[in-house]
C-alpha cells in the first residue's frame, strides 16, 4: 500500500508539475499577444500618419501647377477639371478645388465637398467615409487663389492587408463604433465591415477616450483584442483602432490543461481508493 500511496504522489507530482507548466505558458503567451497586439496599434496608427503625409505631399504637388492656376485665374472650369484630373490616379484618392471664399471650382467626388477653408491635415470622418486628408493653398504670383484638399480614402483593402502583412495581426479602421475596413472576414467570405464594436468598447474607448484590452467575439471568433482612440486633427474621436489575435490556439491549450486535470485526478482517486 505505501508503494502504491508512493506512486500515486508521483503522479499527482508529475501532473501538477505539467499543469503548472501549462497554465505558465498559457500566461506568457497570453502576455507575448498583449505585446503583439500593442505592437499592431502603433504600426496601423504611425501607417495612418503616412498615409496623411501622402495627402499633404500630393497636395502640395498639385498647387505648384501654374497651368492650373492659370485655368483657375480664368474660371475656365474644363481646363481645371482636364488638368486636376491629370493629378491622380489611385481610385480610393480625390480631390476638392475650392475658391478662398468656398466656391467649389473642381470636385471629383460629390460626398468630398467638405473642403478645409483652411491649411489642414489629418484623419477626417467626411460623411460618412474615414479619410486621410490635406488642405493647402494655391498661389499665384504671391496670391492665393485657391484651397487644394487632397483625399485618401481609407477604406482601401490595401492598407490594412500590408499593416497585417508586418505585424501578423488582424487589424481594423473603425469610423466611430463601425468597422470601416478590416481583415476579418465573415463566415460568408466578406471583409466584417459595417458591423459594430461591442458597447463596452464603445463606452472604454469613444466616450471615455481610454484603450481596452480584453477578449471579443468578432464574427463568432474569439479574439485577444486591443483598442486604441483614433483622432481628428482637431483631438476629437472620430473612430478607433484595432489589432488582435485569433484566440482559439491558446483557448484549446488551456481546455487541454482542464481535461488532464480532470483525468488523471479520476485515475488518482482511483488508485488511492484501490489502496485503503
Amino acid at each position: 500500500k505505501i508503494v502504491t500511496v508512493a506512486s500515486a504522489l508521483t503522479v499527482l507530482l508529475g501532473v501538477s508539475t505539467v499543469t503548472i507548466t501549462l497554465l505558465l505558458a498559457r500566461s506568457n503567451t497570453d502576455a507575448t499577444i498583449t505585446e503583439m497586439s500593442k505592437v499592431g496599434l502603433k504600426v496601423l496608427q504611425n501607417d495612418m500618419n503616412l498615409e496623411v503625409a501622402d495627402a499633404v505631399e500630393e497636395a502640395e504637388y498639385i498647387a505648384e501647377s501654374t497651368t492650373l492656376a492659370e485655368a483657375i485665374l480664368k474660371e475656365d472650369i474644363k481646363a481645371i477639371a482636364s488638368l486636376s484630373q491629370e493629378s491622380f490616379e489611385e481610385d480610393n484618392h480625390y480631390l476638392v478645388i475650392t475658391s478662398p471664399d468656398n466656391k467649389i471650382l473642381y470636385n471629383t467626388d460629390s460626398q468630398y465637398i467638405s473642403a478645409y477653408s483652411g491649411e489642414h491635415s489629418g484623419i477626417s470622418n467626411v460623411g460618412s467615409k474615414l479619410t486621410a486628408q490635406a488642405t493647402v493653398p494655391l498661389e499665384y504670383k504671391g496670391e492665393q487663389i485657391a484651397w487644394i484638399t487632397y483625399i485618401i480614402d481609407l477604406a482601401d483593402p490595401d492598407i490594412v492587408e500590408s499593416i497585417k502583412r508586418q505585424v501578423d495581426a488582424e487589424i481594423t479602421l473603425f469610423l466611430g463604433d463601425t468597422r470601416y475596413n478590416t481583415t476579418i472576414f465573415t463566415n460568408d467570405g466578406l471583409r466584417d465591415t459595417d458591423s459594430k464594436a461591442s458597447d463596452k468598447v464603445i463606452t472604454q474607448v469613444l466616450q471615455n477616450g481610454r484603450e481596452f484590452a480584453s477578449q471579443v467575439k468578432i464574427s463568432d471568433s474569439n479574439y485577444y483584442a486591443e483598442y486604441m482612440p483614433l483622432y481628428d486633427s482637431n483631438n476629437e474621436i472620430i473612430g478607433m483602432y484595432f489589432a488582435g489575435f485569433p484566440s482559439a490556439s491558446t483557448d484549446a491549450m488551456f481546455i487541454n490543461i482542464i481535461i488532464l486535470a480532470v483525468v488523471m485526478g479520476a485515475v488518482l482517486v482511483g488508485i488511492t481508493g484501490a489502496t485503503l
